[in-house]
């Protein structure tokens, strides 16, 4: 095994207005000649998790049809049947708002080396509540980008940065340089999840010992478009937008022996 040695871990706790920040330096040697040395830092900033779903209700149930109790065809045909279901509906998951590209396009606002930087927190601006509509053309607004000297710009650009995307060395960044974001992580919500999944199935006992189940299911029964989170790269073509979406309707049928 290789001898490793690992440096000093230092940590930070700084908590201020319902946020924490730990900051972590880490050292690295795992082949002991001192060649090769990892050092990562980060900096986490209070906020929900991204699979926090503040609301759910999951229903479901079976019923055995009743069917004719007489020996024969009808109770062959007619009895047997199972109807069963599942309801799920949630309320949306957090999503973050970052700026993703590196800093001479405009990101990495405290200049950290780290291409994930949250923007200020705008003022009067919606966290949840989005319409489909909103959430299929933009949140934040039309993500439609101009790139002109180098700064990108959009109307849901500039819900964060007012002068779009501007490089230190264009003009004065998003954030002021080398200061660090005010906006919290995961603050914004997505779309709500709606489904019912339906399914019927026939038992038929063809001898004593051998049994046909006959399948038919439906899953997202209503077809209800069921959005993934929006994107929230500040640099992305689709910032504020949902591009794609859960599965939707389909059918299935299967035939089962059971012995």
């Amino acid at each position: 095994m290789a001898d490793t040695k690992v440096g000093r871990v230092n940590q930070l706790w700084k908590a201020q207005n319902f946020n924490f920040a730990p900051r972590i330096g880490i050292s690295w040697d795992p082949t002991g000649s001192g060649k090769m040395a990892v050092r990562a830092g980060f900096s986490i900033a209070y906020g929900p998790s991204e699979f926090d779903v503040r609301h759910r209700f999951t229903l479901s149930g079976t019923w055995d049809i009743p069917g004719p109790k007489s020996q024969g065809l009808g109770q062959k045909v007619l009895a047997g049947w199972q109807l069963n279901g599942i309801l799920s509906l949630q309320s949306g998951r957090p999503f973050d708002v970052f700026c993703g590209p590196a800093w001479y396009q405009g990101c990495d606002f405290n200049m950290d080396g780290l291409d994930y930087n949250r923007p200020n927190s705008p003022a009067n601006v919606a966290q949840s509540g989005f319409s489909e509509r909103q959430f299929i053309h933009g949140v934040f607004g039309n993500p439609a980008r101009t790139i002109i000297g180098g700064v990108a710009d959009s109307p849901a650009i500039q819900t964060f940065c007012p002068n779009g995307l501007v490089p230190f060395f264009v003009g004065t960044s998003c954030v002021p340089l080398a200061t660090s974001d005010k906006l919290s992580r995961n603050a914004f919500r997505g779309p709500a999840f709606q489904d019912l999944d339906l399914s019927f199935f026939k038992n038929t006992q063809v001898t004593e010992r051998i049994k046909v189940q006959f399948r038919a299911e439906a899953f997202n029964l209503f077809n209800r478009t069921n959005l993934y989170n929006p994107d929230g790269d500040l640099g992305s073509p689709f910032f504020g937008q949902s591009t794609a979406a859960f599965v939707s309707r389909q059918f299935q049928f299967g035939l089962k022996f059971l012995f």
